[in-house]
């Protein structure tokens, strides 16, 4: 069957032999996938991290960190982030413990996810904060973590700057996600519209 000649494969590919072997004629080297044990879970970030980030004025920050509370994650922030009063405002108000972000050379797990809610974007220059949070973690995710942007539907915003931000983040994403599939980590888009926060 043909899904064990991907499985094939994929054992070849990841030992030593096959990697050299593959690397040497330009075959790609598949990541090995992270599956879960079940098919639902309680708690699916349990024992996990995620990094939070926000841009200034975000409106998302509360309903993001109950969902990533809920699913069992640890939550870390960074402190050079624009948007981190939203962040520590809404962990105030949902008694949540954060964290800073972790020192891995000093044997710190790894963020499972980067988190960043993107709904206080209201012009195409404010896309910088969401650069700056980004290009300096996204090398740290551990094996078959997951990227996840959460902004508001650009068809429900009225101002055009605002929903020029917005819909450039389907831009941004999709070559996120080519860069950091190499290692099995996912990158998506989650786009809110007025009234569906929780």
């Amino acid at each position: 069957p043909e899904t064990t000649m991907n499985d094939r494969y994929l054992e070849f590919t990841n030992s030593s032999l096959g990697k050299t072997i593959a690397g040497m004629i330009g075959l790609p080297t598949p990541p090995r996938l992270r599956r879960a044990d079940a098919p639902w879970a309680v708690q699916p970030l349990e024992g996990r991290f995620v990094l939070i980030g926000a841009a200034a004025g975000a409106t998302l920050a509360a309903p993001l960190l109950r969902a990533m509370a809920g699913a069992g994650a640890g939550l870390r922030i960074v402190s050079e982030n624009s948007g981190l009063a939203q962040i520590k405002a809404a962990a105030a108000t949902l008694k949540l413990n954060l964290q800073g972000n972790p020192d891995t050379e000093a044997g710190e797990s790894r963020n499972h996810a980067l988190v960043f809610d993107a709904s206080g974007l209201r012009s195409p220059s404010q896309l910088r904060e969401l650069y700056d949070f980004i290009q300096p973690q996204v090398r740290a995710i551990a094996r078959n973590g997951r990227v996840l942007l959460v902004s508001r539907a650009p068809e429900s915003i009225d101002d055009v700057n605002a929903r020029t931000a917005a819909t450039a983040l389907r831009g941004f994403i999709r070559p996120l996600g080519k860069e950091v599939g190499k290692n099995g980590t996912t990158a998506n888009l989650i786009e809110v519209p007025d009234g569906a926060d929780d």
